[in-house]
């Protein structure tokens, strides 16, 4: 991702026209929640700039910054003060899932009231992430990146959970794990040896940690695919069904295929083709040129003619130049 994050904060990359942030920030107020707090670090200025107060989500929206960058356990820490005596929603910042997994776990939370509960998804394998292990609906145990081929369960950390307070006493014991980290999942298995509830929500829809300039197309696709079938995709002239257009996008007499997003007062040139493209605001995509499996970062220009052809495995990213 780092071609990518020299330009943004990665909460901040834009999926179906939209910050990935955005749509998180959203799925919490769906949820009932109008009080958030930001943990932030790298580029903490951009995502100040970009969320400001909350007040354009309804939400008041304070931030804490992270010094040191060591983990997701010592990030929750952070939050003691401002989350209290109250049990709180903690979301990771770089995934995403369908919006309305948000509101059914806070609902499913109030219903069972268990000492804390973690998203889980499907994975052929969770050795990128943390072994799940679940029964009769209670998390069992939890192995941090398992080695491959290890696990015997299919189900990995989501990233967003539900606390009580108890998370809090808990994160005081945690230690410094071998990555140099103070992981929130050894937390959570503190809290499963000590007897207490952990109960597992698996996520419905589609689940993505944003983890390549690949990943990030898929994600953009699979957001464009959710909102048509939630009758949330408007029907555009011209535009794939599954693809978006600012309102403010000049786009003039071209192709605009499947997983296409175009970002505010960006230009498409007569006769260009463009699919599986990502075009963030400012850019410009000449006449006649052709953009394949490409990001397109703010104010970047794709020449008259020009061939911009990246592939599955390996995505081309255009900058301004």
């Amino acid at each position: 991702m780092r071609e990518l994050s020299r330009h943004f904060a990665k909460p901040l990359l834009p999926v179906a026209n939209k910050p990935i942030l955005g749509w998180t920030l959203e799925a919490l107020k769906a949820a009932g929640i109008d009080e958030v707090l930001l943990v932030v670090g790298y580029r903490r200025d951009q995502i100040r700039r970009a969320v400001g107060d909350g007040s354009p989500y309804g939400l008041r929206v304070r931030y804490v910054e992270q010094p040191k960058m060591q983990g997701t356990g010592q990030a929750a820490m952070l939050a003691r003060d401002f989350t209290g005596q109250e049990p709180f929603v903690l979301v990771f910042g770089d995934v995403l899932t369908p919006p309305h997994n948000v509101p059914a776990l806070v609902r499913q939370f109030e219903r069972t009231a268990p000492d804390a509960m973690m998203t889980t998804h499907r994975v052929e394998d969770p050795c990128r992430g943390a072994a799940v292990y679940v029964e009769n609906g209670l998390v069992t145990r939890i192995i941090e990146k398992p080695p491959r081929g290890t696990s015997t369960t299919h189900y990995d950390n989501a990233g967003i959970f539900v606390f009580t307070p108890l998370v809090h006493e808990l994160l005081d014991r945690v230690e410094l794990s071998p990555r140099g980290e103070y992981e929130l999942t050894d937390a959570l298995r503190m809290l499963t040896e000590r007897g207490r509830t952990l109960r597992a929500f698996e996520l419905d829809g589609f689940w993505a940690n944003v983890t390549s300039p690949e990943e990030l197309l898929r994600t953009n696709r699979h957001m464009l695919v959710h909102r048509r079938s939630m009758n949330e995709q408007p029907d555009v002239p011209g535009l794939h069904p599954f693809a978006a257009a600012d309102p403010t996008a000049r786009v003039g007499d071209c192709i605009i295929g499947e997983n296409v997003c175009i970002g505010r007062r960006c230009t498409i040139g007569n006769n260009a083709a463009l699919t599986w493209a990502i075009v963030c605001e400012r850019a410009v995509i000449g006449r006649d040129a052709t953009v394949e499996y490409a990001f397109v970062l703010p104010g970047a220009r794709v020449p008259d003619g020009e061939n911009v052809v990246g592939s599955q495995s390996a995505a081309r990213i255009i900058e301004k130049k």
